[in-house]
């Protein structure tokens, strides 16, 4: 999906696979919990992999998830970081584990859309595991270090969420 609102993309895309392959997964969130994404134009997707026709019937709408004060929630992954050997004999910091999580930025709309909530609002769907990994540097997200004590969980960052001009993503960081 391209519209230029890359901030609602890994939900959306979350939604879209869970309406076209997930089953009745959808059936158990609540319905006051799915609308509408904000977007340029009504979004669509066919089932059966090619771009609807107009009118054409099996096209399913591209919606996204909302936390109980009208604000979209986030998807982001945990990760768990080891330093070893990959397969080849070379070490280094291999991605060993994932969890998916949501995140509430738990404040009302209306505060959401004017930046100003903290990461003290915060609600995750799951807690970040233990340990949490020492070989992240908080403020850059580079991964520093070569001891394999260093290793444990972070949050993954996705595209944009290190833009220091967005106070949303400015405060996300790697360690809650």
């Amino acid at each position: 999906i391209n519209d230029g609102d890359t901030r609602n993309n890994d939900i959306r895309a979350l939604y879209t696979y869970l309406a076209v392959l997930g089953g009745d997964a959808l059936s158990q969130v609540p319905p006051a919990a799915i609308a509408k994404l904000p977007a340029g134009s009504p979004e669509m997707v066919n089932p059966r992999g090619r771009p609807p026709e107009p009118g054409e019937d099996g096209a399913v709408d591209v919606l996204g998830f909302y936390d109980v004060w009208g604000v979209p929630l986030d998807y982001l992954l945990y990760v768990k970081l080891e330093y070893k050997l990959d397969f080849n004999g070379v070490p280094g910091w291999r991605v060993t584990d994932r969890l998916p999580a949501l995140r509430s930025r738990g404040v009302p709309k209306e505060v959401a859309d004017a930046g100003g909530d903290t990461r003290d609002d915060w609600i995750f769907s799951i807690p970040l595991p233990s340990p949490v990994a020492a070989a992240v540097n908080r403020a850059s997200g580079a991964i520093v270090g070569q001891a394999a004590r260093d290793g444990g969980w972070v949050r993954a960052v996705g595209e944009g969420d290190l833009n220091p001009a967005d106070p949303e993503t400015r405060l996300f960081g790697f360690v809650p």
